[in-house]
């Protein structure tokens, strides 16, 4: 494949062991950052997409189960690069690599596409469910647990 293009709102997985465990990092953002089970993965990508303050979210604010409400920060049109597209793509990981390019969170929820390591497209997600379905690495197998995440 050509030359691959990360944008600000994409994130590269690298996806380590199985639970899924692994790393979390993209162009806009300083640091790798790690997770550990897939339900720490989806929030921290929700986080590190707040962080980088796009695609904006379409609620802007969210009350949490503890009754909390948490306001969210407003789109960032041209956010921060800290590294290049090489820099990010340079990085592989043991079990699995993939690459998320988010156009939109409406409704609560992502869409976008994504890509594996290679640069080919695996397929278009409306959801964080369709996300998890387009990539067979992040299936939960049979007999796994589920663990609870809170930040």
């Amino acid at each position: 494949m050509g030359k691959r293009n990360l944008g600000a709102s994409a994130l590269h997985f690298c996806i380590n062991g199985s639970g899924p465990s692994g790393t979390i990092s993209g162009t806009a953002l300083q640091d790798t950052h790690s997770f550990e089970g897939l339900p720490e993965m989806l929030v921290l990508a929700d986080e590190l997409l707040d962080k980088i303050g796009r695609p904006q979210k379409s609620l802007a604010e969210r009350e949490g189960f503890d009754g909390t409400r948490k306001t969210y920060v407003s789109y960032v049109g041209n956010p921060k690069l800290y590294h290049t597209a090489d820099e990010i793509l340079a990085s592989f990981g043991e079990a699995a690599t993939f690459d998320v390019l988010f156009q939109m969170r409406k409704h609560g929820t992502w869409q976008g596409m994504v890509f594996g390591a290679d640069g080919a497209r695996l397929g278009n997600f409306a959801s964080e469910i369709g996300l998890i379905e387009s990539s067979s690495d992040l299936r939960p197998q049979r007999g796994s647990e589920f663990r609870t995440v809170s930040r």
